[in-house]
């Protein structure tokens, strides 16, 4: 009897290792012309290899995730002010994900708070979209995000996405999300909207195999009593490697 209770909590942590291949780009334009200093564009960019394991767990799966390697770049930071800390490298940075349904629930919370972090936990929604375990081609659904206005942000984003059947039975899902947001900066206050497309290629209740998103924000930020407009792409490419 012990012997198979072993046997079955074996099963069910599933702790064989997952390897992705991750990239992603933001690119923020910033018409300061009011203010005489033209258009203002950054970039910052990172490329890692991250390892995820998945366990079973109450009401849930959890997915423990380590950066093995990265790449960071962000050329104009550090003249724009933005803390060393918040634009070193990432690697050795880790999470700890609850997945409910496919989908992470809260946040994906990085063990360390910086610019290329933050771009590999936005990669995090590519790897769990939503896809329930019992997800079917030809289903349709509705995801919304309400941000968190305790950490100054208000607004919401909403995806529409469709499955469709893909290859070697995984699931083709296709969003379209829009939303807007509003944040409450010091000094600098910021309104923005924003639209995007998602293509993803998962199994049931994930983690996916593969997927790209696209995001448009556009917008305006009050600084001296002047509206800025303010437009920012991101772009997200997520891959398992065999």
């Amino acid at each position: 009897m012990i012997v198979l209770l072993l046997a079955l909590n074996m099963t069910l942590q599933d702790p064989t290792p997952m390897h992705y291949h991750i990239e992603a780009k933001t690119v923020s334009k910033v018409d300061v012309s009011a203010m005489g200093q033209g258009v203002v564009t950054q970039t910052v960019s990172t490329t890692a290899q991250i390892t995820v394991t998945m366990h079973d767990t109450a009401g849930g799966r959890l997915a423990d995730i380590v950066v093995d390697t990265a790449t960071f770049d962000a050329p104009n930071a550090s003249s724009s002010g933005v803390p060393p800390e918040m634009i070193a490298n990432p690697t050795g940075t880790t999470f700890h994900i609850y997945v409910v349904d496919g989908k992470v629930k809260g946040s994906a919370v990085p063990s360390t708070k910086t610019l290329g972090s933050a771009q590999i936990a936005a990669a995090m929604g590519l790897m769990f979209p939503g896809a329930k375990p019992t997800a079917k081609a030809g289903e349709s659904w509705v995801d919304s995000v309400t941000a968190d206005s305790s950490q100054g942000t208000s607004g919401q984003s909403v995806v529409h996405w469709s499955s469709a059947a893909g290859s070697d039975g995984e699931l083709a899902l296709n969003g379209a999300s829009s939303g807007s947001a509003t944040v409450n900066a010091a000094g600098a206050p910021m309104q923005m909207t924003a639209t995007g497309k998602e293509e993803i290629s998962t199994v049931p209740g994930g983690p996916s195999h593969r997927g790209n998103v696209q995001l448009n924000a556009h917008g305006t930020m009050t600084m001296s009593g002047a509206s800025i407009p303010i437009d920012v792409t991101t772009t997200t490419t997520l891959a398992r490697i065999p």
